[in-house]
Parts: C-alpha cells; sequence; structure tokens
C-alpha cells in the first residue's frame, strides 16, 4: 500500500493518471499506487484509467451521507456528480485516442510484399492466397447440396 506522485515527471502512466483525477496529495491519497495499477492495466490508456478510477471514486462518494447541523453542512453529492461526470468525459476522450484504427492493408503488389516482409508484424492467424480453397466440392459445406 504505497502512494508516489511526482509532478516533474508526467511520463509515467501512474502520475499522468495521479493528475487526471486530482489525487497528488500524500497525506489523504484517494487510491494507492497498486489501485491505479489495477485501473491501468484494465483499461487501453491513460484516460480509461483515470474513467474507472473517477467512477470508483463516484461510487464511494455516493455511499456518502448528506448532513447539516446548523449553519454546518457536508455534502458528499457534489463529489459524486463531480466525478461521475468527469469519468464520462475521460471515456469519451479514450475512445476518440484510443478507438481501434481499421487496416485495409495490401491494397497493392508493393504494399503486400511489404507487409509480408515485416519481421515486426503480428502474424496472421491464417493466411490465404486469391486462388487457395478451404472447402470439399460438391458437398453442402459450399452450398452446392
Amino acid at each position: 500500500m504505497t502512494f508516489s506522485y511526482n509532478d516533474a515527471d508526467l511520463s509515467t502512466d501512474l502520475n499522468k493518471v495521479r493528475r487526471l483525477i486530482n489525487d497528488v496529495n500524500s497525506s489523504s491519497p484517494f487510491f494507492t499506487d497498486e489501485e491505479i495499477g489495477f485501473y491501468i492495466d484494465s483499461g487501453g490508456n491513460v484516460f480509461d484509467a483515470a474513467s474507472i478510477a473517477c467512477r470508483a471514486l463516484a461510487t464511494k462518494f455516493a455511499e456518502g451521507v448528506s448532513k447539516s447541523v446548523g449553519k454546518l453542512s457536508i455534502s458528499l453529492g457534489e463529489k459524486f456528480t463531480h466525478y461521475d461526470a468527469l469519468s464520462d468525459k475521460y471515456a469519451a476522450i479514450a475512445t476518440s485516442k484510443g478507438a481501434p484504427q481499421v487496416f485495409a492493408g495490401a491494397l497493392t503488389k508493393t504494399q503486400k510484399e511489404t507487409e509480408i516482409a515485416n519481421t515486426d508484424r503480428q502474424a496472421p492467424v491464417f493466411f490465404l492466397e486469391m486462388f487457395d480453397f478451404v472447402g470439399r466440392v460438391g458437398t453442402s459445406d459450399v452450398g452446392n447440396g
């Protein structure tokens, strides 16, 4: 159960998430490093992780109570509303920044040869040439009854 934050080093995902959710006070942190590490592992990028963390904070503050004694009042509902809205905002940013991109590679012969020769690419699960045939002719496998 540790806490670390360095505002001079925003190159780490841990520091980025802490900055995004304003969990920078070591005397009263919202989360431990391990909890934020879990959010980072669960999300696709730091905005996903911040969204998950904000949702957890909103849930925490939703359980809180609002009390008034004379002129003094304590309301955790405002914190719930804040972190709930912040979670939605970070989720929208995460989607726009981390959305999968469609790649229609090998539209030309040169592109195909370049992709096949690339040793740093993920190998395909299957590979078929244009005239490769995997079914059986004359059976219901190919719709010929």
